[in-house]
């Protein structure tokens, strides 16, 4: 059975280095693909032996490819995108979420390889990758080797401790899930670099010696827990956990399990060393993200301001969790926006909730208290680029929704409110589309003709006649000596050929105008503003939960009329929104008429007599009448 084994490289130099070692040890050249981005790999391309195609990838750029996945990218349907990047990583087995890390990163710059072999020489691939992302052998402590690769995990021993943090929670995880930031307050780690969506890759310094391993995230709840658990090299594991206290305050405890290596890491060296290590890491973090903290609340004290200042019983860095207010107390007006905005391209509320829950983390983050999204939007993509799957470009708008979403809120807080009425305009234009045509093709063709024409052929013949006769003054004169000559003529026939236009084809393209309608929706945020203290409008059903009945009476009322649902779709659904409208609370149809017709002809000019039967349809089914 076939396998493809898949590594990336931050620069383009290792991966070229990959290249040749894998073909000095024996694999086809045939079998060996290479994907980077052209002005990276430009500098130095791959050697002679391998021709790189140059692809414009949609939402990655210009690329240099070789190999089979060159091919399958040219050949995808719809030409080279992300898209189909993706989409070819997972037909060769790769995970999905790891298939869309490797997408984002030759996206960024860096060389994806890939090598195809057998079951048999998968391994030996994997452990050429392997060798070009890390250092020699030399300079990588003791861990690794077989001998000590059989016996991890036999003399784990753990440590648990715990710390009161004056931020919230979600400040807490999400500064501990910046896994590049760990060196400014971890004693001993000198780095720690993201392999992939789940893997890391530390190098630190334990006992005077200094390790690398890697190490893989085995669970992760944003804003509650995160776990992890090496998978070569230094043998850890560890789980951490954030309980939010109050608003603004989360106890983060730690689980961290070690197994001592070596005469330098006996168990009383690791009780001593490591343990305290473990408890100083925790102080640093605790000082660390709380002068963050500090520092974004001094920004936004700071900072100019238009809103009214009012006095607070909360400080300035308190979020809406200080109303007692978690992401899921939110939560359904995030269902509903995703209902509105992305629940038509097929994707579920689950593939955008990290964008909802990424955004309304950031709006509550102290450390952008007072700043505005444009302000921030660069770091936020760089931060979620980091962390989370999926490209920034799909997610961003959910992000700003999340964001916004708190923010209105602390608006409100403070005496405003502001609520951004968004209205969709329908734009239609032309373009050109070929619907076909007409080829002419001429050619010369032969048949055989015939003709009969009349001949005139002349022979001269000589004839003895015997004569008796006495000889006359003319017989005298024609003796004399002399010669007689007669021609004879002959006729041929000839033939010759005359061209004459016996037919013209005239080919000619005729031209006509003329008017068609486009019909869409187009959505409007509507804002219904009731007094306080009244009881609320009762709020309908969502439409889908009506969607049924009105394509049933669409098969009734409407199908044999030949137009598909969707024709019709738009009006079911303005009557369904005019019954739940609280301006139209408890007013007849008879009432409501006219203002509805004039409504829908400004949107769907000339069509209120075909669709108000449709119209009030959902108008009485929502209002409980059929």
């Amino acid at each position: 059975m076939a396998k493809t084994v898949v590594g990336f490289f931050e620069q383009m130099a290792e991966a070229q280095g990959v290249l040749q070692d894998l073909v000095d040890h024996g694999f086809d050249r045939s079998d060996i693909s290479l994907i980077a981005r052209q002005e990276r790999a430009a500098v130095s391309e791959p050697a002679g032996a391998w021709t790189p195609r140059k692809l414009s990838v949609s939402g990655v750029g210009p690329v240099l490819a070789t190999g089979p996945l060159a091919e399958a990218l040219a050949d995808a349907r719809g030409g080279p995108t992300a898209t189909a990047l993706l989409d070819v990583l997972k037909d060769c087995g790769v995970p999905a979420d790891e298939a869309q890390w490797y997408v984002e990163g030759v996206h960024r710059g860096g060389a994806l390889v890939a090598v195809e072999t057998s079951d048999a020489d998968a391994d030996r691939g994997a452990d050429l990758m392997r060798r070009a992302m890390q250092p020699p052998p030399s300079t990588r402590g003791r861990a690794g080797t077989p001998a000590q690769a059989s016996r991890k995990g036999e003399d784990m021993e753990t440590i648990e401790r715990s710390i009161d943090l004056n931020v919230p929670e979600h400040t807490a995880y999400q500064q501990w899930t910046r896994f590049e930031e760990f060196p400014r307050f971890m004693e001993g780690v000198e780095a720690v670099r993201r392999l992939d969506a789940k893997r890391l890759h530390w190098v630190a310094n334990v006992g005077g010696t200094r390790k690398e391993w890697d190490a893989q995230i085995t669970e992760d709840i944003p804003d509650q827990r995160i776990a992890w658990r090496s998978e070569a090299g230094e043998c850890t594991a560890g789980v951490v956990t954030f309980q939010p206290l109050a608003a603004d305050r989360t106890r983060m405890a730690v689980r961290f399990e070690y197994e001592p290596q070596g005469v330098k890491e006996t168990l009383g060296d690791w009780l001593g060393v490591v343990s305290r290590r473990v408890e100083n890491d925790l102080e640093r973090f605790k000082a660390f993200v709380e002068a963050g903290a500090r520092e974004a609340a001094g920004r936004r004290a700071t900072a100019p301001t238009a809103e009214p200042t009012q006095p607070r019983a909360t400080p300035p860095t308190a979020t809406v969790a200080a109303a007692g207010r978690r992401f899921e107390d939110d939560e359904p007006d995030f269902r509903r926006h995703y209902e509105t905005a992305y629940a038509r391209a097929g994707k579920s509320y689950e593939y955008w909730s990290p964008a909802y829950r990424y955004g309304y983390a950031l709006a509550a983050d102290p450390r952008y208290a007072g700043r505005d999204w444009s302000t921030i939007e660069a770091e936020a993509r760089r931060d979620w680029e980091a962390r989370h799957q999926g490209s920034w470009d799909e997610f961003k708008d959910a992000v700003h929704y999340g964001w916004e979403f708190v923010r209105g809120r602390h608006h409100a807080a403070a005496g405003q409110v502001r609520i951004p009425v968004v209205e969709e305009e329908l734009q239609v234009g032309t373009r050109h589309v070929e619907r076909g045509g007409v080829r002419v093709y001429s050619r010369v063709t032969e048949q055989p003709v015939e003709q009969q024409v009349h001949l005139h052929d002349e022979r001269v013949t000589v004839e003895r006649r015997p004569a008796d006769r006495p000889a006359t003054e003319g017989d005298l004169a024609a003796s004399k000596e002399g010669t007689i000559e007669l021609a004879e003529t002959h006729e041929e026939a000839v033939a010759n050929k005359q061209a004459r236009v016996v037919e013209e084809v005239v080919i000619d393209k005729e031209a006509r105008e003329r008017t068609e309608t486009v019909r869409d929706t187009v959505r409007r945020t509507e804002v219904d503003v009731e007094p306080a203290g009244t009881q609320p409008t009762p709020r309908a059903r969502d439409f889908s939960a009506y969607e049924h009945e009105f394509r049933s009476h669409y098969d009734t009322a409407f199908a044999p009329r030949g137009s598909p649902y969707d024709r019709w779709a738009p009006a079911y659904r303005y009557g369904y929104d005019m019954a739940s409208d609280p301006r139209y609370r408890d007013r007849e149809w008879a009432a409501v008429e006219t203002d509805a017709r004039r409504d829908w002809e400004q949107r769907h000019r000339g069509t209120w007599e075909e669709m108000k039967d449709a119209i009030r349809y959902a108008w009485d089914k929502v209002r409980g009448r059929r």
